[in-house]
């Protein structure tokens, strides 16, 4: 899947309230250059519903995510991700955020290189945002990934990183920070 204008694949279903999985995936696709018309907030592969899998897919060439998940339960495991995050800031390769209900889901055994520039300050490999909670990073390979942390975690709990090979990082290989305490640390005599 090539040369598309808004974004490569959307795969949904399941019911996440529920915590039915819709078993749904997508296997053994490349998926490149899919951001000719909207440059931003598509990505190569955007996962929603619960339950749904995306394995031994290469996604490269984009301006911003390869990835872009929602929901809870969803697995990631051997992908080629590459050259994303190409025009962006505040991106990565691998993005999930601001729903801590949306947990179990796991990344695991995947090779992730060349992400974002040297040149922005917050690109990451994988992207934990605005609380994100209950994720397993496990038996991935970052090399020269993101500049604020190959996999970063933004005010989250429950999340594993374990047994992983970082390969020259432009920044730190794991950053965990707490967004809520750093946003009103000046504020503190106020609160």
């Amino acid at each position: 899947i090539y040369n598309t204008g808004s974004g490569g694949i959307v795969l949904s279903g399941g019911n996440k309230e529920k915590l039915v999985a819709g078993n749904n995936y997508v296997r053994n696709c490349r998926v490149h250059d899919y951001q000719r018309r909207n440059r931003s907030q598509w990505a190569g592969i955007s996962v929603d519903g619960c339950g749904n899998r995306i394995d031994h897919c290469e996604i490269y060439n984009g301006d911003l995510q390869a990835i872009m998940v929602n929901g809870p339960l969803h697995a990631f495991e051997y992908n080629h991700i590459h050259h994303v995050g190409l025009n962006a800031n505040d991106a990565s390769a691998w993005y999930m955020g601001r729903d801590p209900s949306d947990r179990g889901t796991i990344i695991r055994y995947n090779f992730c290189h060349h992400v974002g520039r040297h040149d922005r300050k917050w690109m990451m490999g994988v992207y934990f945002d605005d609380g994100t909670c209950g994720a397993l990073v496990e038996g991935n390979v970052f090399y020269n990934v993101g500049t604020y942390g190959s996999v970063y975690s933004n005010g989250g709990q429950d999340i594993i990183i374990r047994n992983n090979i970082f390969i020259r990082s432009k920044g730190p290989a794991v950053q965990q920070k707490s967004m809520w305490w750093d946003f009103a640390a000046h504020n503190w005599d106020y609160y």
